[in-house]
């Protein structure tokens, strides 16, 4: 029995190096996808009360220009926790009668040195687009 034993001796260091990567990999997998989430959902509530801020209200005396500028100041509140290099709002008006609010974000992935050094970009580019109908 015993030389049994002496046989295995290291077996579950060779098991630990083979499992070890693929935990690893699923473990930045998560992480990866959490973040490009979250900045996903930020984005998409920034780009909402962007379009909602840029409804002009009844006797409003701010005109078009004033109403772009706080569509985007209200964007822009909403992006706390993102790169604001990274980040870019347009809002534009088509057919006068609707706002539309597009929020685009390139967000840095965590594991982009590892990414570019095997030639790809480390970057996702996120874009999320809200139209409101002026009443």
């Amino acid at each position: 029995m015993s030389g049994q034993w002496r046989q295995e001796h290291g077996q579950d260091i060779v098991e630990y190096a083979l499992t070890l990567p693929l935990f690893v990999l699923l473990i930045l997998g998560v992480l990866e996808f959490s973040v490009v989430i979250m900045a996903y959902d930020t984005i998409a509530n920034a780009a909402r009360e962007g379009a909602r801020a840029g409804v002009p209200l009844p006797n409003s005396e701010c005109n078009v220009a004033c109403r772009n500028a706080e569509a985007v100041a209200a964007a822009e509140y909403l992006t706390t926790g993102l790169n604001p290099a990274e980040l870019t709002i347009t809002v534009t008006r088509p057919a006068g009668t609707r706002i539309r609010v597009q929020v685009s974000y390139d967000a840095v992935l965590v594991t982009a040195p590892m990414i570019t050094a095997i030639g790809g970009s480390g970057t996702i580019s996120l874009n999320a687009v809200t139209t409101m109908v002026l009443e």
